[in-house]
């Protein structure tokens, strides 16, 4: 998680970053020096929410006021599929049926691109087009219908989210 620190005050020597957890009291985090300007927290939980603030140091080692508390949620993993359509191991799928991938988290839209999603029988590819339908939500719609009692592999590659985490790739499979 970044944080980043207020301008540089006249006659600072450092700065104390102050963490909590929601409805606990702020503990130091770290003290850092008067050249840092932004403060990674590394030490943080995926998806729990923390509060921050920031109080100047001078050169008594007097403490100026705390800033105003900032809440932030930890990200530190991508989008992994949350379902897909057809389910894993399902039977008797429709040929005409779309793959549609669901994900846990919103997906970058610079992590977008066809070949994302692929359908394949006997290890070679099908031809058909991906689609977004939304932040989270992938459709893959092959050209032409699907063979008659074959088993058909779906491959998602590794997409990320806005922050760059990366997500597992996927696979799954069905028969029609």
């Amino acid at each position: 998680m970044m944080l980043f620190l207020p301008y540089a005050l006249i006659g600072t020597f450092g700065y104390i970053v102050y963490r909590a957890k929601p409805d606990a009291q702020y503990a130091v985090q770290e003290v850092v020096g008067p050249e840092v300007l932004s403060y990674e927290d590394e030490s943080t939980a995926h998806d729990k929410t923390y509060r921050y603030s920031v109080a100047a140091v001078g050169p008594d080692d007097a403490q100026g006021i705390e800033s105003p508390g900032v809440t932030a949620t930890a990200d530190a993993k991508g989008p992994d599929v949350r379902w897909i359509n057809p389910p894993k191991g399902a039977r008797f799928v429709s040929r005409k049926m779309s793959v549609t991938v669901g994900f846990d988290e919103r997906v970058a839209k610079s992590s977008i691109a066809d070949g994302l999603i692929s359908l394949r029988l006997n290890g070679r590819n099908i031809a058909g087009n991906f689609e977004q339908v939304n932040r989270r939500t992938f459709t893959f719609d092959p050209r032409s219908r699907l063979k008659k009692n074959k088993t058909y592999r779906v491959f998602v590659r590794s997409f990320a989210d806005k922050l760059g985490n990366r997500g597992s790739s996927f696979s799954s499979s069905f028969s029609t």
